[in-house]
């Protein structure tokens, strides 16, 4: 039997920098121009290079979302029709019957990833807005960090790259802290960095579980 190559992974840049090993990155925003600048070109490339992009919004600001992209020239009318791009609203991809679920929200995205390759996509780029969790149904704050720790046990099985937006106004500083060492890569004030800080899936999970409990009221 003929060994094959194995198939390359288009290259992935964010804020200037080629991606590497990781592939699970956060993004510490301030303001929506500044998110939108960092998203923009990471979703152009990708639709561009023929990849699949599916991106995670919250619903009241889908319009607002689909008019920053054009003006930063991002075309997804097409890609839409064809199913290359796709919009998810917040509330329907991580609060599905009104509560957030780690292990339903997890096999949802592999099946993400089991569709774009049967769909024959050579990659999948994900961006999810997180202000979501701020929401009492999304549980506090140990299911949130629960859920970014475990998707890096997904991203390690995949190349496909993930970017979670956060708005650093809307989150406070422990929150935001914990979420920096759930991530092996970050990017803050529109700079591209490795973390140096980042906690291995296995010893936070470890961590959070002996915390108590910060559900918010």
């Amino acid at each position: 039997m003929v060994s094959l190559p194995p198939v390359q992974s288009p290259p992935v840049h964010l804020c200037g920098r080629k991606l590497e090993a990781s592939r699970h990155t956060c993004c510490f925003f301030n303001g929506r121009d500044e998110e939108y600048s960092v998203m923009a070109p990471f979703v152009k490339e990708g639709l561009d290079q023929g990849e699949q992009v599916v991106q995670i919004v919250g619903r009241s600001v889908l319009e607002d979302h689909d008019e920053r992209l054009s003006r930063a020239g991002v075309r997804v009318e097409e890609p839409r029709t064809s199913g290359q791009y796709n919009v998810v609203t917040s509330e329907d991809a991580y609060l599905q019957g009104g509560h957030f679920d780690v292990d339903r929200t997890l096999k949802t995205l592999e099946s993400l990833l089991h569709a774009r390759r049967e769909a024959g996509y050579p990659q999948l780029r994900v961006t999810g807005n997180m202000e979501w969790a701020l929401q009492p149904e999304a549980g506090g704050t140990e299911r949130l960090l629960e859920y970014e720790s475990r998707v890096n046990l997904v991203s390690a099985q995949h190349r496909d790259p993930f970017v979670c937006f956060y708005d650093i106004h809307q989150f406070d500083a422990p929150t935001l802290m914990d979420v920096m060492r759930s991530h092996p890569a970050v990017i803050i004030g529109g700079v591209y960095h490795e973390n140096p800080f980042y906690v291995t899936p296995e010893r936070m999970l470890t961590e959070i579980r002996a915390r108590p409990s910060r559900v918010r009221r």
